[in-house]
């Protein structure tokens, strides 16, 4: 390899190796390739759990000990992403296929694993309790709001909030949305 420095006006000194061309490659351990394979075999995706995330190994260890380096990729990240976070949205009853794929490497051996996998649609109960997190409750007792908006599928929807009396101190209240025949409530 030919080592050079990099010099620039900002008289900021870099350091580089240039690969002359050469193409360095190592072999294959047989040990690595049993355990990529051993891995890749036994690899599956559980349900998103409760707090609406899959979990994604990241490492795994094959049966004849080697430690194996697993790395996702997402057809489609916005809706589950390659850290496992499932994005729920609220389509109006369509669920979303997403085609998740596993790249297991140990040393220089590797190999490909995909899954399908079906995100269901937000429902509209999960949509009304997503609009509830979002209403604000004055504190002091001001004007209470009247509805909150919410972004759904490509749009902003605004859902009405009625508001029933609080506490017998006269703290809080309880705020119900309803939309669509579904009804959630919040107490405050």
């Amino acid at each position: 390899m030919d080592r050079r420095i990099l010099e620039n006006s900002g008289n900021i000194k870099m350091q580089y190796e240039v690969n002359n061309g050469t193409v360095e490659q190592s072999k294959s351990d047989p040990k690595n390739k049993e355990a990529v394979q051993n891995v890749i075999g036994k690899l599956t995706i559980e349900n998103a759990n409760e707090k609406g995330k899959i979990v994604l190994p990241r490492t795994e260890t094959a049966d004849n000990g080697v430690p194996v380096n697993v790395k996702w990729k997402s057809s489609n990240s916005t809706i589950l992403s390659p850290s496992g976070k499932v994005n729920k949205q609220f389509y109006g009853g369509k669920d979303k296929d997403v085609k998740m794929t596993a790249t297991a490497r140990a040393g220089t051996d590797s190999s490909d694993k995909s899954f399908d996998v079906k995100v269901p649609t937000e429902s509209t109960r999960e949509m009304l309790a997503r609009a509830a997190s979002n209403i604000y409750y004055p504190e002091n007792g001001g004007k209470l709001p009247s509805s909150v908006r919410i972004n759904v599928h490509k749009k902003a929807i605004d859902i009405p909030i009625s508001w029933s009396a609080g506490s017998e101190s006269g703290k809080g209240g309880t705020a119900t949305l309803r939309y669509n025949g579904v009804e959630y409530s919040k107490r405050f």
